[in-house]
């Protein structure tokens, strides 16, 4: 502006020593500039940070405290005082642990009168586990499971609003997933049970008039898997027929109805009280060859209750029963499979092979048996390997039909 003014224009006149108008023109035009390069700037930073909030992708693993809690969820496992269920009870603490700890989570324990030392250092090296003692005096374990949770529940005091029944044989990869349960509307885990109780059949002569008659499309209610979710009311009225159930069934039958009588006691259990679950295939993947692998392509847990037999080597938990896993002094962990077999299509499938589940299976498991003897041996063992980066290992669980809510 002073060169289009002349050049003798200066900020005060020279004669009169008062500032001239070509001064406060300049002194506006700087005031006017910087206030629009504030007021730019101000418009810039909010424009950027909308956009960054509109595309930022919502992950639905990660939830907030006060969202995994919603639902108010106590987890209980169940076992006896067995070294095998020790280092499975382990696997599912640590499993929880890594988790940050999401829900309450009670062993609960069926055994003799008194607990073997080693579960008492157990519950020492967890002080965040709550246990509970079910005793049985019934030589047939399967039977732990219906008894203990409903001595459990008849005498614990429970401050959450619904309850979690599962095995011991799981690694949790995240907190549960349990929309849709309510008052009368239980949860459970797929399961194979069903067509066991046909006419005609003994578990259908057991189970009476409240199985008879049943359309395929309301039997779709009962395919009960071993991880069951209800209101703690209605897990009371559960378990109460699910424990006599599972006693007629032991006295009845020649061979104890086998491992899964307690399945098949709980499954008769929903039919009297006319409650069909909602079936979440979500819940676990026992096998990799289980055919909701198709459209499932994530699980929130392992459930290690079958054995696995593909190219790079078989594994059965059932091999590990008095191994001492757990022992101080041991350096005994399970081997992993060969992973030669591996082709590069495996390496991005989008579905888990027998070879892949077998692999990270036995791998957190080690880890968690590392982890449980520095708490209680005070020792750094070195696991013999590590996690390959092959394996999958996403953060969400992918739905391909919604109706599985």
């Amino acid at each position: 502006l002073r060169s289009l003014v002349g050049s003798e224009m200066c900020i005060r006149d020279r004669s009169t020593g008062e500032a001239s108008w070509a001064n406060i023109i300049i002194m506006a035009s700087m005031k006017l500039y910087i206030t629009s390069l504030v007021i730019f700037c101000f418009i810039t930073v909010l424009c950027f940070s909308f956009m960054i909030q509109k595309e930022t992708p919502k992950v639905c693993s990660q939830k907030t405290p006060a969202e995994r809690k919603k639902y108010n969820l106590h987890h209980v496992f169940t076992t006896d005082c067995s070294e095998f269920h020790d280092w499975q009870s382990v696997a599912m603490i640590e499993s929880w642990l890594s988790l940050n700890k999401p829900h309450n989570l009670t062993r609960l324990i069926s055994c003799d009168e008194t607990l073997p030392d080693r579960i008492i250092e157990m519950k020492a090296a967890y002080p965040e586990i709550k246990t509970a003692h079910g005793f049985l005096g019934d030589p047939m374990p399967e039977l732990n499971k219906p008894t203990a949770v409903y001595q459990w529940l008849l005498q614990e005091k429970i401050n959450e609003d619904y309850v979690i029944i599962t095995d011991c044989d799981l690694i949790l990869f995240e907190p549960w997933d349990v929309r849709g349960v309510g008052p009368g509307t239980p949860l459970a885990a797929f399961g194979i049970t069903t067509h066991l109780i046909q006419p005609g059949s003994k578990f259908a002569e057991l189970c009476g008039d409240h199985c008879a008659d049943k359309t395929e499309e309301y039997k779709k209610g009962f395919h009960l898997g071993h991880v069951y979710v209800a209101h703690k009311d209605d897990m009371l009225k559960l378990s109460k027929l699910w424990n006599d159930f599972s006693l007629t069934i032991r006295n009845t039958f020649s061979d104890k109805g086998g491992r899964m009588v307690d399945m098949f006691g709980y499954q008769m259990a929903a039919f009297k009280l006319d409650m069909p679950h909602k079936i979440r295939f979500y819940f676990d993947l026992s096998h990799p060859n289980d055919p909701k692998t198709d459209y499932i392509t994530h699980f929130q847990a392992f459930h290690y209750c079958q054995s696995l037999v593909g190219p790079g080597g078989s594994w059965s938990k059932y091999d590990w029963k008095n191994a001492g896993l757990l022992d101080c002094n041991g350096t005994n962990y399970m081997p992993a499979p060969n992973v030669t077999s591996w082709t590069p299509e495996e390496h991005f499938s989008t579905k888990i092979t027998v070879t892949q589940y077998h692999f990270k299976l036995v791998t957190i498991l080690n880890r968690a048996f590392a982890a449980y003897k520095r708490r209680i041996c005070k020792i750094f063992p070195t696991l013999p390997f590590s996690l390959a980066t092959v394996v999958p290992d996403r953060s969400v669980y992918t739905v391909v039909d919604s109706n599985l809510y």
